[in-house]
């Protein structure tokens, strides 16, 4: 009897399942219907999930569940790749995305990438300069405007 392939046994066990499976449970069966080895599962895993990636046959859920196509409808599975692969919609990145991102520029770029703290402890000195420089404006225009001679 000709064994079957890794995706064709897929195929015949996500036949006789009801639901979906997990990728890991899939695979476990998989592994158990072909008798396949601790070292035969590790060799195997990683050309197993790209077969199935690129099966037409299978489809992969949410949550790394998968099942057949055929129980599917087009629009409960299809992904929209413009939405996917949209470039340059800053306005849709939230503040901590952008930064990330600036900092990810930045790391690329060579250049040095402040921390947060870093970044915080520079802003404070900054405030503290400006208060004292608002201060040291406030004695002059006070001593000016109190009558007195300096």
């Amino acid at each position: 009897m000709k064994q079957l392939s890794l995706p064709e046994t897929a195929f015949a066990i996500l036949g006789k399942e009801k639901d979906p499976l997990k990728f890991q449970e899939l695979y476990a069966k998989l592994a158990a219907e072909l008798e396949m080895s601790d070292d035969e599962k590790s060799a195997h895993i990683g050309q197993f999930y790209t077969d199935i990636s690129l099966d037409g046959r299978f489809v992969c859920l949410s949550d790394n569940f998968w099942d057949l196509r055929s129980r599917h409808s087009y629009d409960k599975v299809h992904i929209d790749m413009d939405a996917a692969y949209s470039v340059g919609e800053e306005a849709e990145q939230d503040a901590e995305d952008k930064k990330e991102n600036e900092e990810y520029d930045a790391a690329v770029q060579g250049k040095v990438v402040q921390s947060d703290e870093e970044e915080d402890a520079q802003e404070e000195t900054e405030d503290a300069a400006k208060r004292k420089e608002s201060e040291e404006a406030a004695k002059l225009v006070g001593a000016a405007g109190d009558g007195s001679d300096y």
